[in-house]
């Protein structure tokens, strides 16, 4: 089969806020200085002294089941799940354009994360100089959105917002679409330009 096969790399960073059960009772993680989402009050009446216990913790800090403190920085929130590399594909049998498989970012944590394309980095220009008319972009089709990265093959850079995770678990999905150009000729020696797609990673509450 005659064929072009481009990869692309994702680089990421690691985002996480939920909720832990402890005796039966939800416990959020709490914040330094100001009031405490888990206190329960008594009410103490006719006595001229009243004993509340004082509880130390000390461990490392888990944002996907959070308990205890909020961190100070927050990219410590940050825990997601993210492909180690994607591909998209054009040859002479496909020609609509580029066809990529569905790849998932799941948050891992218990806070929210907003994921943006921050870069695309050519990494192989000797393969790209191949494909000079290409045109491609990352498509979060359930939101609408479609983020061009490369023009007239030359990557593009500008933070874009791709999605939002607001809940542990949820994923969202994107894909990769465009074309090699009506001036790329087919053959068996494939070109196999590659990037380096950087997602931008934030937390939100």
């Amino acid at each position: 089969m005659k064929i072009t096969k481009i990869s692309g790399f994702v680089a990421y960073a690691a985002l996480g806020l939920s909720l832990v059960s402890l005796s039966g009772i939800d416990a959020y993680a709490w914040t330094g200085g100001a009031e405490d989402p888990n206190t329960v009050y008594d009410q103490v009446t006719e006595t001229e002294e009243a004993t509340v216990s004082a509880n130390g913790e000390f461990k490392q800090f888990d944002p996907t089941d959070p308990e205890g403190p909020d961190p100070e920085e927050p990219t410590d929130w940050i825990d997601v799940m993210v492909p180690t590399s994607t591909d998209f594909a054009q040859t002479d049998a496909t020609p609509n354009g580029i066809v990529a498989p569905l790849y998932k970012v799941t948050n891992n944590s218990a806070k929210g994360v907003k994921i943006s394309v921050k870069d695309f980095q050519d990494t192989n220009t000797a393969e790209s100089a191949k494909v000079p008319e290409l045109g491609l972009k990352i498509e979060n089709k359930a939101a609408g959105i479609s983020i061009p990265v490369v023009e007239q093959g030359k990557p593009i850079a500008a933070v874009t917002e791709l999605a939002t995770i607001t809940k542990k678990g949820d994923a969202m999905t994107f894909t990769y679409s465009g074309n090699v150009g009506a001036g790329f000729q087919f053959s068996d020696v494939a070109v196999k330009p590659i990037y380096s797609l950087v997602l931008q990673l934030e937390t939100i509450n």
